[in-house]
């Protein structure tokens, strides 16, 4: 898979072998309907501090990315819910690479899913960062919630987090 030094990811896309790997570029290179979320979005979004020991990726239901070189710096969560386009953004990996990652208020509302079991605190601390940030909208925030049925979950920490500023 070696010539000249370089090692073919995917077709037009190249990897020098002395390189250091980016690993979370190479696997949406290689799985393309695949997207960052959960813990890794978070980190992207500055919602976090800690880097996440897995990298956290959200695939359609039927997606069946073979993962076998780094499965088990993986995480993949398999979802109902598709992935709408305007839920996705690209952010740069730490070397400049692009990867595609769930949007603030996706990434927010996947943490109140029932499947995903976090403390409440946690999820009190990322709402906090999230209404501390520039941008944050609490419309977009409310709309996204209630389309994905978390809502009811989110809406006690949200009113006294809003009635706090």
């Amino acid at each position: 898979m070696f010539e000249n030094d370089y090692e073919i990811i995917v077709p037009f896309v190249f990897k020098k072998e002395s390189a250091p790997e980016d690993v979370a570029f190479i696997l949406s290179k290689k799985y393309p309907k695949l997207v960052y979320s959960h813990e890794t979005a978070l980190y992207y979004h500055s919602l976090s501090d800690v880097y996440p020991y897995f990298l956290h990726a959200t695939v359609e239901n039927n997606y069946n990315p073979r993962l076998t070189i780094y499965g088990e710096e993986m995480s993949i969560v398999r979802s109902r819910q598709l992935i709408e386009s305007e839920e996705v953004e690209y952010v740069a990996t730490s070397l400049g690479n692009y990867i595609p990652i769930t949007d603030r208020e996706r990434t927010i509302c996947d943490f109140f899913h029932q499947r995903y079991k976090m403390d409440h605190d946690v999820k009190s601390k990322i709402l906090s960062k999230y209404f501390s940030s520039t941008g944050y909208s609490p419309k977009k925030l409310k709309r996204k919630a209630k389309k994905l049925g978390v809502w009811e979950k989110m809406e006690p920490i949200v009113e006294v987090l809003l009635n706090y500023e």
